[in-house]
């Protein structure tokens, strides 16, 4: 248990590493419902994450189901721990594979205004990652380290 815990957090180090931004025009979402955290660092692969195709039952309960703006893509969670994205058009589901603490909840999901899909994991109760995804193209664009001021008072 005690390699896993540790294995997992270099993992989320090695995510939240910085990489350099790929050009002015690189649109970087702004941070939702965290004050005080910088912008997300643009990542230039992440190898382990994932969009698997896959299909639900009509029994699963789908939960926080958040839907873009365009109303092409819906987003939500199973048990609180899978993520899922379903094409409004085509009805294809995937889940999002591959993020670090994939025993944790995801939180907060929203979509910006250009279709990029927001969640935030927690990895403990007062640290999380918060996540940019890229629904369209398959691929995580950022990722930040955060934590809850609160827990500082």
């Amino acid at each position: 248990m005690t390699s896993s815990v540790v294995l997992a957090m270099a993992a989320v180090f090695c995510v939240a590493r910085d990489v350099p931004a790929q050009g002015a025009g690189s649109a970087i979402p702004r941070s939702h419902r965290h004050p005080g955290m910088e912008a997300p660092a643009i990542q230039d692969s992440v190898p382990e994450l994932t969009f698997a195709d896959t299909t639900l039952g009509a029994s699963v309960v789908r939960e926080r189901l958040v839907t873009d703006r365009r109303r092409r893509y819906d987003a939500f969670t199973v048990d609180g721990i899978h993520l899922f994205v379903r094409d409004r058009r085509t009805h294809g589901v995937r889940e999002v594979r591959g993020l670090p603490f994939e025993w944790r909840p995801f939180s907060g999901a929203a979509w910006t205004r250009d279709g990029i899909l927001l969640v935030d994991r927690w990895s403990s109760p007062h640290h999380a990652m918060h996540y940019a995804l890229d629904v369209a193209h398959d691929r995580l664009i950022a990722a930040q380290a955060f934590h809850d001021p609160e827990a500082e008072r």
